[in-house]
């Protein structure tokens, strides 16, 4: 990417008119202000808290305002201030392990989309292309009549043009992770190189700008040309070979065309950009020679002349060192490995592949880039003996779910790959880890997962490694574990991208069975054992699901009993006992679940791609399903056949919760009352607490201008519409109060209470608001509430705080 020039200088109280705009505008919308400098204000605190603003209006699908549109587009300022913010954002992309992906990205095309919503992401894995082209042809036509008419501002709008490329880039390298968004990759490709054909085309650019586009061009070839998925059925082997040899022409093509621009004087050194160009070359041909040894017999390519036109491209482009003639395909493999050295870290006292991997063991250092090349060399190398990748898995398991999903899929796709070393070993560590430990971490993390493919791929591989074993519960888990991966994937990919890990498997199935009934086992037929294997498993399926019911009802019955004989029962944990039967028995982990007046922890998702399912149950409580948009098509399917179901025993189990805990709900507002804030004081570590009540003083006009029972109803739609901001308590009479915890400033959540809007028979309701705020111990906490209210509502401005 390219670097901003800036003048620091700038930074600090310059409130030129169009600062002055940007800060008008924050008190206009009551935008917080986000400070990054605690001893002198700085405007670009200002700009931060305004992109972060558009940002959630965005994420919300609320409209962008004229007047900050306006400045989206017009103020020379913030739209420099954009550039960089934007460039630090996106580093964060690939290398911050707690970036949420797919929401940043999101987010930064939105930014820079002139305040306009072009709706492009209608999923996570379908993106609007038409719209996405729009959105280009908009930037092109802004920037042919800027370039006419005003240079500083057709200069900032390049830098912008250019930053929405980079980050589309990033998402194609975000999407080469997954077998299905891979095939997202060419399209836009394809639409990124048109644009700037486009731009090149119609407008007079200087060398720096064209450099700037013809390394774009350039990293579009050799960072993904390697990408495609390129199957092997009714191929030869020559045929597959020139496929291979076609792609790593491109991606050497695109290398020497990034560096013909000495890579647009970008910040990473040529020795990078080569380190990447390197790694993709090396993984092509080494996939290539995997997919020959893996599918084809060795007569079929075994000779080396039939790599010459790849040989020809490798000699010429590797130039770290000197490249001898090879005379077979293990001594290409032998020199292909050892070019991961050299990408790895070639600063380390560190001469070949085990020793990365003894430098991973002994280190344990996680990123995406080291985990990659430690995937590469177990899957390309013969020389890693089984404890090293029993060491590899054992560490891998320990590890918490990374939030950032390119991280996590690279970690996922390192333990899929390990599996497949393994299979056919019958070591009781590796059953353990594998059967236990790793089934207990895909269980745990992939509910409602983006990455639900690689989590269910990997059920599909553990499937294959018991298949191998003959004992009778390493069969049962085989169609187990072929069970979960067809409930969520389908069989799509089983006929296509894994189709000989599928036959593996229904063979394998087929023999046991066979073997089980003293058979005579002179079936050699693939296609008859296919059948069998099938068969059984189609079986499996219908008894597990009868099977699977029958668990339902007993939780149900379970919960039902929980409710009358456990004291200790509150609403988190009948909420966790909800979610863990939809989401995981009905729904195979596909979907988030949290019941809506339940849940009072843990109840939001922070991403983006997702569909949300609103159920009505009773009044006051709304069941809440949220799955990732990739797998509509399966939840679409289990919710039909379930819905009913579902509906009328989480009645059922409601009716008997609220019935059994009467004096922990306020029958109004069906928040959690004053006898539950007692009993949560109690259970309160000693501390501090921080207090916030609030009283409506004008529920009693209400009362009297509505009816009592409307006036319940204002009051209750005001109370619940506090509980979605911290959950809260009903005290006495028009009161309601919540405790605030550290990460929540008590200022904050006033503000987001005075925002609130309850429009009742299409008025909309004056709030008269009165607000406490009280320090204490859960000795004294309520006493000193109960004071500080009563002092509070004597002020004119409504408000005190107790200490």
């Amino acid at each position: 990417m390219f670097a901003l020039d800036e003048d620091e200088a700038s930074s600090y109280l310059d409130m030129e008119n169009e600062d002055l705009i940007v800060s008008d505008l924050l008190n206009k919308y009551k935008i917080s202000i986000s400070t990054q400098n605690s001893f002198i204000y700085n405007i670009n605190d200002d700009y931060n808290s305004l992109t972060n603003y558009i940002g959630e209006l965005y994420i919300n699908e609320e409209e962008i305002p004229s007047d900050i549109q306006k400045q989206i587009e017009h103020n020379v300022h913030y739209r420099n201030f954009l550039i960089s913010n934007l460039e630090k954002r996106m580093d964060r992309i690939l290398c911050d392990k707690s970036t949420i992906i797919f929401k940043e990205i999101v987010t930064i095309v939105n930014i820079l989309s002139f305040g306009k919503d072009y709706k492009i992401f209608e999923s996570y894995d379908f993106y609007n292309l038409e719209q996405m082209a729009q959105l280009f042809r908009d930037y092109e036509k802004k920037l042919i009549d800027l370039k006419q008419t005003n240079t500083d501002n057709f200069l900032i709008t390049f830098k912008h043009y250019t930053t929405l490329i980079e980050v589309l880039n990033e998402l194609c390298a975000i999407n080469s992770i997954d077998v299905l968004r891979k095939k997202t990759i060419n399209p836009i490709i394809e639409l990124l190189t048109e644009t700037i054909n486009i731009v090149k085309f119609n407008i007079t650019l200087n060398d720096k700008q064209i450099n700037i586009l013809n390394n774009i061009l350039g990293k579009l070839l050799f960072y993904y040309s390697h990408i495609p998925y390129i199957n092997t059925k009714n191929k030869s082997a020559q045929y597959l070979i020139s496929e291979f040899s076609f792609n790593v022409a491109k991606l050497s093509d695109g290398f020497t065309l990034s560096k013909n621009t000495n890579f647009a004087n970008d910040s990473k050194s040529e020795h990078e950009y080569y380190k990447i160009y390197l790694n993709s070359l090396t993984t092509s041909i080494s996939n290539l020679i995997y997919k020959l040894e893996d599918f084809y017999d060795e007569d079929d390519y075994l000779d080396i002349s039939n790599f010459i036109s790849i040989l020809d491209v490798y000699k010429e482009m590797v130039v770290h060192k000197e490249t001898k003639q090879f005379t077979s395909i293990k001594e290409l493999k032998i020199d292909l490995l050892d070019n991961y050295v050299y990408v790895y870290k070639e600063n380390e006292n560190i001469s070949n592949c085990m020793e990365i991997v003894t430098n991973f063991l002994e280190n344990k250092e996680f990123d995406s880039s080291n985990m990659q090349i430690l995937l590469y060399i177990i899957l390309f190398s013969e020389e890693l003996n089984e404890d090293k990748l029993i060491k590899i898995l054992s560490i891998l398991l320990t590890l918490t779910k990374f939030e950032n999903d390119y991280h996590e899929f690279h970690k996922l796709q390192l333990i899929d790959n390990i599996i497949k070393k393994l299979v056919t070993k019958k070591d009781e560590r590796v059953t353990e880890l594998l059967n236990i430990k790793l089934v207990e971490y895909i269980e745990v993390n992939k509910i409602a997962s983006h990455l639900m493919s690689i989590y269910s791929k990997i059920y599909l591989s553990l499937s294959m490694f018991n298949s191998s074993l003959k004992d009778k519960n390493s069969i049962e888990l085989t169609k187990y574990y072929y069970y979960k991966y067809l409930s969520i994937n389908g069989k799509e990919l089983l006929e296509n991208e894994y189709e000989n890990i599928n036959k593996i498997i229904l063979i394998n199935i087929a023999k046991n069975a066979l073997e089980e009934m003293n058979i005579d086992l002179k079936i050699s037929e693939k296609d008859k054992l296919l059948e069998i294997g099938s068969n059984l498993i189609t079986k499996y399926a219908e008894e597990f699901e009868i099977l699977t019911k029958y668990n339902i009802n007993q939780k149900l019955s379970n919960i039902v009993t929980d409710i009358f004989t456990n004291e200790g029962l509150d609403n988190d944990t009948l909420n966790s006992h909800i979610e863990s039967f939809i989401s995981k028995d009905i729904f195979h982990g596909l979907v988030f679940v949290s019941i809506d007046g339940l849940c009072e922890r843990r109840c939001r998702l922070t991403d983006l791609g997702y569909v949300k399912v609103h159920i009505p149950l009773i009044d006051g409580y709304t069941l809440k399903m949220a799955y990732s948009s990739v797998y509509k098509h399966i939840f679409t399917d289990l919710y039909e056949n379930n819905k009913d179901y579902i509906k009328q025993n989480l009645i059922n189990l409601l009716v008997c919760y609220l019935k059994s805990t009467p004096l922990y709900f306020d029958s109004v507002t069906k928040l959690q009352s004053s006898e539950k804030l007692k009993k949560d004081l109690l259970e309160y570590k000693e501390g501090e607490i921080v207090f916030l009540e609030i009283c409506l003083e004008n529920l009693n006009e209400f009362n009297t201008k509505y009816t009592y029972e409307k006036g319940n109803d204002i009051f209750k739609a005001f109370s619940n519409s506090v509980n979605t901001i911290v959950p809260t308590y009903r005290l006495q009479g028009p009161r309601i109060g919540l405790i605030v915890i550290k990460d929540n400033n008590y200022e904050e959540i006033i503000k987001s209470i005075k925002n609130i809007k309850i429009k009742y028979e299409n008025k909309m309701i004056d709030l008269k608001l009165a607000f406490a705020v009280s320090y204490g111990d859960k000795s004294n906490i309520i006493l000193k509430s109960e004071h500080a209210m009563t002092l509070a509502l004597k002020k004119k401005e409504k408000f005190n705080i107790f200490k």
